[in-house]
């Protein structure tokens, strides 16, 4: 029985000496609680982690016929609810069997909140001439403004087909 009430003295003495020593110090006291909760990443041990869902949402999809010698302006699309936009661009090039490439320009301008427009990006497809034969072109931008719109100018070797898309997140 004295073994006991000792062993409990003993006891409660640490378990008051840690609150004491907590209400003093709690910088250290969470340090000391922290090493012995400390989670280590390893690729032998990984921590899992989850990503929050993102939701894409397609602000533009079309299907543009470029003829030889025209431009197209598309847009302006609004983007103001994004802080990413993805531009995809999949052309493709009609046969021509005296021509072996062509290409399209796109030039994609953002536009701020005043209405005064900014350039984003200028992305060129160019390729061959293959029945069926697509060039995709694509990129990713962040704080892209209130709208987008693209400027299309094909290369004019041939008549060209745009498939347009563009994302936002």
């Amino acid at each position: 029985m004295n073994f006991a009430k000792r062993l409990l003295m003993v006891a409660g003495a640490v378990a008051m000496a840690g609150i004491f020593g907590a209400l003093l110090a709690p910088k250290a006291a969470h340090g000391i609680v922290a090493t012995l909760v400390q989670v280590t990443n390893t690729s032998s041990n990984p921590v899992p982690v989850t990503l929050a869902a993102t939701k894409t949402v397609t602000v533009a999809n079309l299907n543009i016929d470029l003829p030889c010698f025209t431009t197209d302006d598309e847009g302006p699309f609004d983007v103001s609810s994004f802080s990413t936009i993805r531009f995809v661009a999949v052309t493709t090039f009609a046969f021509e069997g005296a021509v072996s490439q062509d290409n399209v320009q796109f030039q994609i301008n953002g536009i701020d909140s005043a209405g005064n427009p900014f350039p984003l990006d200028t992305l060129t497809a160019t390729g061959p001439f293959l029945i069926g034969g697509t060039v995709p072109v694509s990129g990713v931008y962040q704080a892209p403004g209130n709208s987008v719109q693209v400027h299309i100018t094909p290369g004019c070797q041939t008549d060209e087909v745009v498939h347009l898309t563009i994302l936002g997140r």
